[in-house]
């Protein structure tokens, strides 16, 4: 009941700009002119374009990481936006990290970027990621990478918090709502629970657990995720339709690993799992993705996963369409508003 007063509510407000799988539109500024560019510039050229509108940020968690990002000038009471990246990525490129910071921060939110060791994999299962990802998210300690942001001028966490993050990060995203209950919304790509033949995470990242209950690590409803994959993701993806000893020894095919994670199970062969209100899983597929090396893990970005940096983004995936860029981030932030702490409230309430 109270999801279906949530609902309603957005529905009501359709007539004041809101879409339910989309959210607001990209630019929250008033002027025309400045909505085109963003929609037309990549990289430091919208961040130019962004200059009047919005106001770059760095400051520091856990009292030595980085965490830089972008706000709009002037406004308050605004949701947070936190980007964790992937293994191994460089810290803040200033193309493809810088444009996701800026395009949400366009969106109306604070929005950071939290280094934090990449470089390194979680070991020991559930209980590495677990302890890895407290630190970054425990919304109690105000230390921790949320409670910066959270604590910015700007920022009014129990408008929506929205949690990005692809690979490991992606990874880590998906647990935050264990340690911040302003959780509302997350957007995983490159992600599952079977990275390798030896690392099972099912317990932790799969949306039920053995018994077929909810399962309290994975804090998040099922509508408040969306997961993108690639086709040819060796990692998360491999034999996406069925598993065979080659290519998926000892572990689940992405098909299996995207049901169990999001909670939506979809017909055989079905790539789009996205529901009405922009919730569920995609898979990217290699005529979607339109690249050399096919949608691997890093389909989003141009190229291969290796070598660095990955500072460029697959022309595909900067275009127009449901698994893009901008569908991506307007679907985020428009879900982590609507599930906001603060909505969630009121719907208790009324």
């Amino acid at each position: 009941e109270m999801w279906q007063r949530i609902l309603k509510a957005d529905n009501n407000n359709n007539n004041k700009g809101l879409n339910m799988q989309q959210g607001p539109s990209l630019a929250m500024s008033s002027a025309p002119s400045l909505r085109l560019l963003l929609l037309a510039l990549p990289g430091l050229a919208l961040a130019a374009a962004l200059e009047p509108e919005v106001a770059s940020f760095s400051d520091t968690w856990g009292g030595k990481h980085s965490v830089v990002g972008f706000e709009p000038r002037g406004r308050s009471g605004l949701p947070v936006y936190i980007w964790l990246a992937g293994s191994g990525f460089t810290w803040h490129n200033w193309t493809t990290d810088r444009e996701l910071l800026s395009r949400m921060a366009a969106l109306g939110a604070v929005a950071g970027q939290c280094a934090y060791e990449n470089w390194k994999y979680p070991l020991g299962g559930c209980s590495g990621f677990l302890d890895k990802a407290a630190p970054i998210f425990n919304s109690s300690d105000p230390q921790s990478c949320l409670a910066r942001l959270c604590a910015r001028p700007g920022a009014d966490c129990t408008k929506g918090v929205a949690v990005h993050g692809f690979s490991q990060g992606a990874q880590l995203a998906a647990l935050a709502k264990n340690f911040a209950p302003e959780v509302s919304a997350a957007l995983v790509q490159g992600h599952g629970d079977n990275p390798n033949p030896f690392a099972d995470l099912a317990s932790c990242m799969d949306y039920s657990d053995a018994s077929g209950k909810r399962n309290p690590l994975h804090g998040l409803d099922r509508r408040q995720v969306r997961s993108l994959v690639g086709e040819h993701d060796g990692t998360f993806s491999c034999c996406f339709n069925q598993p065979d000893d080659q290519c998926c020894w000892r572990k689940r095919s992405g098909r299996q690993q995207q049901t169990a994670t999001t909670g939506y199970a979809c017909p055989e062969g079905q790539y789009d799992c996205l529901q009405p209100d922009g919730s569920g899983w995609y898979v990217v597929s290699d005529g979607d993705a339109n690249k050399t090396e096919g949608a691997n893990h890093c389909f989003a970005w141009a190229g291969g996963c290796l070598p660095q940096p990955h500072d460029q983004w697959n022309p595909r995936y900067a275009g127009d369409c449901k698994w893009c860029l901008d569908s991506n981030l307007r679907w985020l932030h428009g879900a982590a508003t609507r599930f906001s702490s603060e909505r969630l409230a009121q719907a208790i309430v009324v």
